[in-house]
């Protein structure tokens, strides 16, 4: 960028060429101003209820560790998912689900964002289970059509045996 003389960092910033306030020293050099290398770290932080009460709680953790002169700024909070394997529909769609594919079915935890948190969030059960694939939106994604037909048949009954 070049630095032109009588622009002020606040007026970079105003002007959207900052984003947040650089430092600067008035005697650096001839124009009066230095922009300090900056980096912007995005970070997407996932934290387990069972380690965080809420997501105050979990930037309060890592800004501890944090090295000197880092900030953390929330820029979106939503709740983990949380649903129960007790939950009745949650043991119905697992009973039907197995008799499906003749096998059992182990629950288990994993890294990711879904939208299902926000169900949970306002106390709608919500799981996650899917046919098999790879690639998950990537160019190289793709999908099992026998796992696929399965599925079809697991909703089905589970949608009959709901409707009772």
């Amino acid at each position: 960028m070049q630095q032109k003389r009588g622009l002020t960092i606040p007026h970079l910033i105003d002007e959207g060429l900052f984003s947040e306030p650089a430092a600067y020293t008035p005697d650096s050099n001839d124009l009066g101003i230095v922009i300090e290398h900056k980096g912007v770290v995005w970070v997407d932080i996932r934290y387990p209820a069972s380690l965080c009460k809420d997501s105050d709680e979990a930037m309060s953790i890592v800004s501890k560790v944090l090295p000197e002169g880092c900030t953390l700024k929330l820029r979106l909070a939503a709740s983990p998912l949380q649903t129960s394997a007790e939950n009745p529909t949650v043991s119905l769609f697992k009973k039907v689900a197995e008799e499906v594919i003749g096998k059992p079915i182990p629950f288990k935890k994993e890294h990711g964002g879904t939208d299902a948190r926000y169900f949970s969030e306002k106390g709608i059960p919500a799981f996650l289970y899917g046919p098999k694939g790879a690639g998950l939106h990537g160019d190289n994604e793709w999908v099992s059509i026998s796992s696929l037909e399965k599925h079809y048949e697991m909703y089905r009954e589970l949608f009959k045996q709901l409707s009772l």
